[in-house]
């Protein structure tokens, strides 16, 4: 790469010598990114993605509903193994992980008048604001935390705060995330001590704090929600080989760089599917690449929801008012359902209720 850099350096040099700015300009700029790597790329391609995606962002009119089955989680297999940890550090006193299981699912129903096993929070992200169960949220990200103590809540509760919770051995935290378009459900957190994956690498100590216990890829429904990049939270950091830039070995370091350059890809292919809803695609090369990019989508989404057993439902009941949902599965520990406003269905909907309004008068078309 570096000698693929030089040689557009020099390129550089000839073309502004020869007074061709455009293209020496063109030359010296392939150059910088080969030698300096994503902050020049993220530097040139945020200003271009600004531009080119705003409107994304204007019109995103999304209701996001997630469930979370509190007792699927505890006896997850996943769970199961956060259990062995702490007993193999003696950080719980339960005979059984059936028995540490319903002791956190008993703790948890206190909290609660009806007694269910399920979490719901609801996200509604309207242009540049998330509200988060009828509240601003000014975090700009979808993500929920669940913190459940194993003794009498009093003590460890007062200790709490959402994004810093206590560690592992004070209570079970299970958490939502959305990164890099996946929403993530976990399991944590490990302290350093515990943590059953941890290395020291290149001037750091890294170790594993959260286990995954399900997933959903939002990325791959790009028609259907159109949710703008910030909330999508594309991240080197989210990657599951991100840790490994910090190995000693160079062929694991590189894992890190590998990993991301797909998902990078994928985000090219989100944004330029969500950019163009299907009915305003303009000209027919852009159809082919839309329709492709789709059916690529729509195989990986398939495979995933399989892999993760989820099934569709119908989150629409009969006899009750609103709309259908855009996206509505669920699995033993998940539930996902999402209202897209913004569609041309609802749009149109809406259109119809602001021109019905803002008028002092009824016209009677045809009459």
């Amino acid at each position: 790469m570096a000698i693929v850099s030089l040689l557009f350096g020099a390129g550089s040099y000839y073309f502004f010598s020869q007074g061709r700015y455009i293209l020496g300009s063109l030359f010296l700029l392939w150059a910088c990114m080969g030698l300096f790597g994503e902050p020049v790329g993220n530097f040139f391609g945020g200003i271009l993605l600004s531009n080119r995606y705003f409107h994304i962002e204007r019109d995103c009119n999304v209701s996001l509903e997630i469930g979370i089955n509190v007792e699927g989680v505890v006896r997850h297999p996943t769970v199961v193994r956060v259990f062995g940890r702490l007993r193999e550090k003696n950080a719980v006193r339960d005979t059984s992980q059936a028995e540490w299981a319903q002791r956190l699912l008993d703790h948890y129903k206190r909290r609660h008048a009806d007694a269910s096993s399920w979490e719901t929070v609801r996200f509604h992200i309207k242009s540049n604001l998330v509200w988060k169960n009828g509240n601003v949220d000014f975090s700009d990200a979808i993500w929920h935390e669940i913190f459940i103590p194993y003794e009498s809540a009093g003590a460890a509760e007062a200790e709490y705060t959402p994004g810093f919770p206590p560690s592992l051995e004070s209570g079970l935290t299970i958490r939502l995330m959305l990164v890099n378009g996946i929403l993530k459900l976990q399991a944590g957190d490990y302290s350093k001590e515990i943590s059953p994956n941890k290395f020291t690498g290149l001037g750091a100590d890294v170790y594993q704090a959260r286990e995954t216990i399900a997933s959903f890829p939002f990325l791959y429904f790009p028609a259907q929600h159109r949710l703008p990049d910030r909330y999508m939270n594309f991240t080197s950091a989210g990657t599951e080989s991100h840790h490994t830039a910090y190995s000693e070995t160079p062929a694991e370091r590189s894992k890190s760089t590998k990993e991301w350059t797909k998902v990078y890809r994928e985000v090219r292919k989100y944004l330029f599917v969500s950019n163009i809803p299907k009915e305003h695609v303009p000209h027919i090369l852009e159809a082919l690449r839309w329709e492709k990019i789709i059916r690529g989508f729509d195989r990986k989404k398939e495979e995933w929801l399989r892999r993760e057993g989820f099934i569709p439902f119908s989150a629409h009941r009969a006899g009750e008012p609103g709309p259908e949902a855009s996206i509505a599965y669920e699995n033993a520990c998940l539930r996902v359902v999402l209202i897209n406003y913004g569609d041309r269905d609802h749009g149109d909907v809406n259109k119809k209720l602001q021109k019905r309004i803002v008028s002092d008068y009824v016209i009677e078309e045809g009459s």
